[in-house]
């Protein structure tokens, strides 16, 4: 593992395109750092204040001249540009809001469904990638606060880094592992004044022109490196046993479970059932995993059914094991792979909608269809399909 650097500076947006706050620690989860960007102001249309239009996002100047932050709740407290201050959960936070930018009707709105985040949970920048801007517009005042990172690095290295880190993992500290998913596009923001910085016309301009309109990379949190690689591992040498002995067993042409026949073959048996239960443990861990991460709202609702599906298949599994080994203990070796059998269907459904469901969400993230849409469509998806793995178990069990 390489150092690239360390962190300078850790930043929380409460209210998503407001001024936020610089802290020293903070909690960092599969969402992100706690609270950033959890609530946006949302205009009558349904779309959220940011730098850009876009379809989900609605340009609102003025919104830098309002800043944000947390004191013992995740409730924001709002700062007003006349230095009033006003809680989030005040009725009047509205009016004042919608009065301070001019737009009246808009709403201070506590993230859903959908995500307030441009694209990912986490922005990174590096210091080198703050001095090459410095260097590229010496006229303007560069400052770290105009790009809105969560994370700032201090490299020695030049250039911009964070660039060629794309598609790799970042370790930081002990627990935290994030996983680098592309280059941070820019918007208009970045020209904008915000308290003592004056407005410059040539910063996203001369971005554009020397790197593509990006600056800076998104990142999404990963399960901690080492827990990741001991799953991974387990999982793996598991599976190994299981083909192994089960190929064994095909070779030899003899049963591989519920054969009890030959000291070798209950050995066999009775360590297939324990990698069976490896692999609920293992599977648990994964599936654990997946409610933390982050993804599309339809992606994650999808590989949340799906893992938490395989669960309930594999502990359908674990019964047709039990019931066969106490078929053949109790001196009923026929009857093991008639009443453990029977359950094989009850096994069979649930276990394939973790590649159902994500390739439904794959599918649908191809269309031009909206997110909340697409989020509907798994939605009811995900409630057919769980009604259909409890009418399989009922019917079979």
């Amino acid at each position: 593992m390489i150092s690239v650097g360390t962190v300078e500076a850790l930043w929380r947006y409460p209210v998503k395109s407001m001024l936020g706050e610089q802290l020293t620690q903070a909690p960092v989860d599969a969402r992100g750092v706690l609270g950033d960007r959890l609530y946006a102001v949302r205009d009558t249309d349904g779309k959220l204040g940011s730098g850009k239009n876009t379809r989900r996002f609605r340009r609102m100047d003025g919104l830098l001249e309002l800043s944000a932050k947390y004191e013992s709740d995740l409730i924001p407290v709002i700062t007003l540009p006349d230095g009033k201050t006003i809680r989030g959960d005040d009725e009047h936070v509205h009016w004042a809001i919608g009065n301070c930018i001019g737009k009246p009707g808009v709403t201070l709105a506590k993230e859903d469904v959908i995500p307030h985040f441009d694209e990912e949970p986490l922005h990174l920048v590096t210091s080198a990638s703050l001095r090459w801007l410095a260097d590229l517009v010496p006229e303007a005042e560069v400052d770290m606060r105009r790009l809105r990172p969560n994370l700032v690095l201090k490299v020695t290295s030049s250039g911009r880094p964070e660039d060629d880190w794309v598609g790799r993992e970042l370790h930081i500290g002990t627990h935290l592992v994030i996983y680098l998913v592309d280059r941070a596009e820019r918007c208009a923001m970045v020209n904008l004044a915000q308290e003592e910085l004056p407005h410059s016309a040539d910063i996203l301009h001369a971005v554009t022109e020397a790197n593509n309109m990006t600056l800076g990379v998104h990142a999404r949190v990963r399960m901690p490196g080492r827990v990741r690689v001991i799953l991974l591992s387990v999982l793996m040498a598991a599976s190994i046993v299981e083909v192994s002995l089960i190929t064994l067993q095909a070779w030899r042409r003899v049963p591989s479970h519920f054969n009890f026949e030959t000291p070798f073959d209950s050995t066999v048996s009775m360590t297939l059932a324990g990698g069976g239960f490896v692999l609920i443990a293992v599977f648990v861990g994964f599936t654990l995993a997946a409610f933390r991460t982050v993804y599309t709202p339809s992606m994650q609702l999808a590989l949340r059914f799906g893992f938490s599906a395989l669960l309930v298949a594999l502990g359908v599994g674990a019964a047709m094991i039990a019931t066969g080994v106490i078929q053949v203990r109790t001196g009923h070796p026929d009857l093991a792979y008639t009443t453990a059998g029977a359950l094989k269907p009850a096994h069979a459904v649930p276990m394939h909608a973790i590649l159902i469901m994500p390739g439904l969400s794959w599918l649908l993230g191809r269309t031009s269809w909206p997110e909340r849409t697409q989020l509907t469509i798994v939605r009811w998806v995900a409630v057919a399909y769980g009604l259909l793995i409890a009418g399989t178990i009922i019917y079979y069990a």
